[in-house]
């Protein structure tokens, strides 16, 4: 089977690099164009507006600082997925990158109907019982809803 469209989810939380290893393995064997992407989980903090109640802060002030948060979050993704992009165009791929704020799985999978993949790429934490349960597993969701073939590298 021949991959030509690979989007590949990176985290920079986890290690991202053996992810994006595979990816070059299978883009250079088929030639393949990558989309990297990295999407950031966030919601304004729900005990914000509660805690106002009670603290001086108020909670535009906290929502702002999470914004600041998220900011140079959304930055450290960027830089980390603009250096992946430079080493696939070293190796003569054509790559280019998405970062974006919202649910991961769901960008996920519409980011990969959108743009036609033939394959996701993405990385699985082992976590378990409480934390997996609160966490949940992006991985899992993108598999059960992605419209392609997935490989989740374990323990990336």
């Amino acid at each position: 089977m021949t991959f030509r469209k690979i989007l590949v989810a990176l985290d920079r939380l986890f290690d991202a690099q053996a992810v994006f290893e595979q990816a070059i393995n299978i883009a250079k064997n088929d030639a393949s164009t990558l989309l990297l992407v990295s999407y950031l989980p966030w919601k304004p903090s729900a005990r914000s507006e509660a805690e106002s109640t009670f603290n001086a802060t108020p909670a535009f002030s906290r929502a702002g600082l999470e914004l600041d948060a998220l900011k140079m979050e959304l930055e450290r993704a960027q830089e980390m997925l603009r250096g992946y992009q430079a080493e696939a165009k070293a190796l003569g791929l054509k790559a280019s990158v998405r970062c974006d704020v919202g649910n991961p799985s769901e960008m996920i999978c519409a980011k990969a109907k959108d743009w036609g993949v033939d394959l996701i790429i993405m990385g699985r934490q082992d976590r378990k019982g409480l934390t997996e349960l609160v966490l949940g597993r992006v991985s899992n969701d993108v598999l059960h809803h992605a419209h392609c073939s997935v490989l989740v590298i374990q323990g990336a």
